[in-house]
């Protein structure tokens, strides 16, 4: 794998669970955990979202901040994130502010965790092993050269 590569992933990995951790906490302290499902949001900055909402960035950040320590770890919490944050972010333009909506989100919240998550598929995609190592020919007498058995 590109050294590029490996430092995208985990800044990504970083990046995300930084910015997933610090909208739980400040989402959390705003909400003070009042209508835990409620369909209706706080505000918090310019976004909208409920105490659930902010439950599962916090988890989500947290969860990043131990994955992102080594590389196999941060692909997977880029996978684990672009997998499920993309839909999530989708399901806000799907149910919109029916009763359906438990999570309170509103349109900015939705596009950040868009964004989050093809960022995350992308690291993940980009970051992927080059492929299985090279085996070396066969240094035995009468072994071929090209590493490919003879058949005489």
């Amino acid at each position: 794998m590109k050294p590029l590569a490996e430092r995208t992933v985990r800044g990504f990995a970083q990046t995300a669970s930084g910015l997933l951790v610090v909208l739980g906490t400040l989402g959390l302290v705003r909400t003070h955990f009042t209508d835990f499902a409620s369909s209706e949001g706080v505000a918090l900055l310019s976004f909208t979202g409920n105490p659930l909402t902010h439950v599962i960035e916090l988890a989500a950040g947290l969860t990043g901040i131990a994955m992102a320590v080594r590389l196999a770890s941060a692909r997977r919490y880029a996978l684990w994130v672009g997998a499920i944050g993309l839909p999530w972010g989708l399901l806000e333009f799907a149910v919109r502010d029916t009763s359906a909506d438990i999570f309170g989100r509103d349109t900015g919240i939705a596009l950040v965790t868009i964004g989050i998550g093809v960022a995350g598929l992308a690291a993940w995609a980009w970051s992927r092993p080059d492929g299985p190592a090279a085996q070396p020919p066969d240094p035995s007498p009468g072994g071929s050269s090209t590493g490919i058995p003879r058949s005489d």
